[in-house]
């Protein structure tokens, strides 16, 4: 759809004449931005998400070309004869992941608008030529005028010419077809200029052009593909028919809690758009997780794909996964205690994930043993049909000269603040990192977070919806939870207002199943200390995970004498509002995972109280992973949401369940409803 010229964001590119403008008569300085900036350009207005990158029609870079918001130039001045004319080419790409809108490209001659358009479609690299323009004078400006809200438009290969140097084309965009490219530069969105990206090979190989790459991500979409593309027959060819964003965003996995493989040798990757509402894991079978986010329903969903010569197979709402996505702990009779059972994502509480590499807030220490089995992992599948698909994140190269894989911490970007890159000095211990950077759309380049936080965070935002659908569905009788659950949201209760929302005999019983489980717990005090040892018990758990992962890391790397506290207590403490806690057991320490957490410690003690006696599975809110290896039952069982409870899931469980309760929701309303509901006998 075409709209006024009014919506534009103009990027004004004036070209300059230096002795640098090519033999062939080119007039553009820089015209491929080989030099992987903007030499020879002048920038001003809005210069956001205006940077140089791979992904080029030729050359190895391309300009990246997306403010939003408000206007960005670039300017430079063509040398020009009077009475001469001129011809224009350059090519142009836009290939969004959203919508694309709204999105504008304009071009200028000499002050006067040739071509404009807004809400561009979607397109490959296209060369668009304009003939017969003529100067005014020998000083003549090139504009070009741009905008994308949601993505970027790449610009690459401009020249003009003297049309006497030139074979007269129509003065049109001439429409080339082109295949997919399967060089892919080291940037997508949010993502800033490497200048190491220069001297590095991408390893991104697209789809064929004789495949469809798969656009309907429902599993019925994807049983459809599966289906009329029967040459997509292994896993790797799958993944070769996902978009980009899968190919740059991975967290590989050396020791998997999966039903997928994961080790030191051979990881598993999990693989997931920019948003987190997709998420496919590869393992070295046939076999493929898919994890999907249906916002229509704020349900998690499992699928299993099965590659086979001839053709895939996917199974829906695979029932294998509830075991690990849906686990629930069980009466006392034996019966499993939750009657809804809504599955979510495994992935613990941040800044540590035992078993993903890195394990620590995403960073890997220069000449640590974690830096080594990067290094030796990614050096070791680069070459076959899976890993020649895999984006490197910036830092991270496949060398050219050396023709191994190396990691630049020194020279990431001398041009760019290292708060945006991810290269930076701990300044607790004075050891170099590299941060494993994430595209997310939150995340990108202006935050010390990256791939593992970043997955964290969006899962959050849906588990919190999550969370708060069921809860507002859940079967009202015998008891109708939801006013006493948005009490709680909305700190009405408190330890010693037990009972203006529950009566004395309905309290006795809630406590009695507790004491059921666990014979210490017979007060609500018990289980506020339960609840809080629970979350404190998070950290060693997972320390102790990634103490035998890196047990195995070790001999994989063949290394020897090498001190295992020190190389998991690199991490160290750089937010004063993050405290530490020694492992008695080990003697390091894992940040992050503590705060002051008395109010939510309050609020998840109410909702044990009160939910999980009635089949409220509130000990699998958390995404922490089943696991069997704790004293006090599974992470799944340690309540902890990093420090986003009461920002990220408060908020949603107030706004839903104050549209499904109705009528007084005010503490007082809401303590005549709950009384209302536990007088009755369950």
């Amino acid at each position: 759809m075409h709209h006024s010229l009014a919506f534009v964001a103009v990027l004004v590119i004036g070209l300059s004449v230096t002795s640098s403008a090519v033999a062939s008569g080119n007039l553009v300085n820089n015209p491929g931005f080989e030099t992987n900036d903007f030499t020879g350009w002048s920038q001003s207005g809005n210069t956001d998400f205006t940077f140089v990158d791979g992904d080029p029609h030729g050359g190895v870079a391309a300009a990246w070309l997306g403010p939003t918001g408000s206007l960005g130039f670039l300017s430079q001045t063509l040398a020009t004869v009077a009475g001469e004319t001129y011809e224009l080419r350059y090519w142009l790409k836009h290939e969004p992941f959203g919508t694309g809108t709204p999105s504008a490209f304009q071009v200028s001659w000499d002050g006067s608008l040739i071509t404009g358009q807004t809400d561009l479609g979607t397109f490959l690299y296209t060369e668009f030529v304009f003939s017969n323009l003529a100067p005014t004078g020998t000083a003549t400006q090139l504009t070009f005028g741009f905008r994308e809200d949601t993505d970027f438009f790449q610009l690459d290969d401009v020249s003009v010419e003297a049309a006497s140097r030139t074979v007269a084309e129509p003065p049109t965009l001439l429409l080339l077809g082109v295949g997919v490219l399967a060089f892919i530069g080291c940037a997508r969105r949010f993502r800033k200029a490497c200048a190491a990206c220069a001297a590095v090979l991408p390893l991104v190989v697209a789809a064929p052009a004789t495949q469809a790459q798969v656009t309907d991500f429902t599993p019925e979409g994807i049983e459809e593909f599966l289906r009329t593309n029967p040459q997509v027959g292994t896993a790797d060819e799958f993944l070769q028919n996902l978009p980009l964003e899968f190919h740059y965003n991975w967290i590989m996995m050396t020791k998997s809690e999966s039903t997928q493989r994961g080790d030191a040798t051979s990881p598993r990757f999990i693989m997931f758009d920019f948003l987190a509402t997709r998420v496919f894991g590869f393992d070295d079978s046939q076999t493929i997780e898919y994890l999907q986010f249906d916002a229509r329903t704020n349900t998690f969903r499992f699928h299993e794909i099965r590659m086979k010569t001839g053709g895939g197979e996917i199974t829906i709402d695979d029932p294998g996964c509830l075991g690990c996505h849906a686990p629930t702990r069980r009466n006392a009779d034996g019966t499993l205690h939750a009657r809804v059972r809504r599955p979510r994502p495994n992935w613990d509480a941040y800044d540590s994930w035992g078993g993903a590499l890195p394990f620590n807030r995403d960073r890997i220490y220069k000449n640590s043993e974690e830096e080594k089995a990067v290094k030796r992992i990614l050096n070791d599948i680069k070459d076959t049909p899976f890993g020649r698909q895999l984006g490197f994140p910036p830092g991270i190269q496949d060398n050219v000269t050396t023709g191994t894989v190396t990691i630049d911490y020194d020279n990431c970007d001398p041009g760019i603040s290292t708060t945006d890159f991810p290269c930076k000095t701990d300044t607790g211990n004075g050891r170099l990192y590299l941060r494993v950077q994430s595209d997310s759309p939150d995340k990108g380049t202006r935050t010390d977070e990256g791939r593992g936080v970043a997955m964290f965070d969006l899962f959050t935002k849906y588990n919190a919806r999550r969370i708060a659908q069921e809860l507002a569905d859940f079967p009202p009788n015998p008891v109708d939870i939801r006013p006493v659950a948005l009490a709680i949201a909305r700190d009405c209760l408190t330890a010693a207002t037990l009972g203006k929302y529950a009566p004395k005999a309905a309290l006795t019983k809630l406590l009695a199943y507790h004491t059921g489980l666990d014979p210490n717990i017979k007060t609500f005090e018990n289980l506020l200390d339960d609840t809080s040892q629970r979350m404190h018990s998070l950290p060693k758990l997972k320390a102790d995970l990634q103490r035998d992962n890196l047990d195995e890391l070790i001999a994989a790397n063949g290394s020897v004498g090498v001190n295992k506290d020190a190389e998991m207590a690199l991490r160290s403490n750089q937010n004063p509002g993050q405290m530490f806690i020694v492992d008695s057991a080990t003697g390091f320490m894992i940040d992050r995972e503590f705060y002051d957490k008395s109010n939510e410690v309050l609020k998840m003690a109410l909702f044990r109280l009160f939910l999980e006696p009635l089949g409220v599975a509130v000990e699998m809110w958390s995404m922490s992973v089943q696991s069997v290896n704790s004293p006090l039952g599974s992470r799944n069982e340690t309540y902890t949401f990093g420090d986003l409870f009461q920002t990220e899931y408060v908020p949603v469980i107030d706004s839903i369940l104050r549209t499904a309760v109705g009528g007084d929701t005010t503490c007082n309303g809401l303590s005549a409803a709950s009384i209302k509901q536990y007088v009755k006998p369950f």
